[in-house]
């Protein structure tokens, strides 16, 4: 893909399969396939074929991942306020790369794990095996993993032999339900506080009535007992 980046080398020939078959299947499809490949409206198809397709090629402008990636995760985690070193610390695993640090430049695409590609089939089940080697490779680092289901299902956890690895969930405040959409600021202000405090901080997590509880060996994060909307909710 031509972008230097954290998982360049492990990631280098699934991301070119990965590629060659996006591209192809853009250069074929007609409109109502493109709409459907990369979940956009009618009216937003040949803006979204143009910037996969160049990013497939490899030929898109190119921004580090932590500018490149929006919403409202990344509005509380708060990218630009922290330091380098802590942003390639960041891992976000996406349907074109496969994997990220935030550090890493990416170019704009539009593509989730949930697509199939002809010859590759469904990408979350193409990338699982890679994905697991890759941050396996890393060696012996904590892992505390925040994805939505879509990412976490991406990723053979079972290859992880070195690193020590966490996983966390968003759950009601009496822990009877998951919760989804209105747990994304609390998932990106507890991703910023582990950055400024490292895994001990999954402890003492605490933010507009969101708090992280231990169960046993694992972490919930408890919603509200009375949800309250903030800015940055959406």
């Amino acid at each position: 893909m031509g972008a230097p980046g954290r998982f360049d080398d492990i990631l280098e020939t699934p991301r070119a399969l990965v590629a060659r078959a996006l591209a192809e299947t853009l250069e074929r499809a007609d409109d109502r396939r493109v709409a459907t490949l990369l979940n956009v409206s009618a009216a937003r198809v040949e803006e979204a074929r143009e910037v996969t397709a160049a990013a497939a090629r490899g030929s898109g402008p190119l921004l580090p991942s932590w500018r490149r990636y929006e919403g409202v995760v990344w509005g509380h985690l708060r990218p630009a306020e922290v330091t380098p070193g802590h942003r390639r610390r960041l891992l976000i695993p996406n349907a074109l790369y496969g994997l990220n640090a935030g550090s890493d430049p990416v170019a704009e695409y539009r593509l989730k794990f949930t697509v199939s590609l002809e010859g590759l089939g469904p990408l979350a089940r193409f990338w699982r095996e890679h994905l697991g080697r890759a941050l396996d490779e890393m060696g012996r680092v904590e892992i505390i993993d925040l994805l939505p289901d879509e990412h976490h299902r991406a990723i053979d956890w079972t290859a992880l032999r070195r690193p020590r690895y966490q996983r966390v969930r968003f759950v009601s405040a009496d822990e009877s339900s998951v919760v989804g959409h209105d747990a994304k600021a609390a998932k990106g202000a507890l991703a910023r506080h582990l950055l400024d405090a490292g895994a001990p901080g999954l402890g003492t997590f605490e933010w507009r009535g969101w708090r992280s509880v231990r169960r046993g060996d694992d972490y919930v994060v408890l919603a509200p007992s009375s949800p309250a909307r903030h800015e940055g909710f959406s």
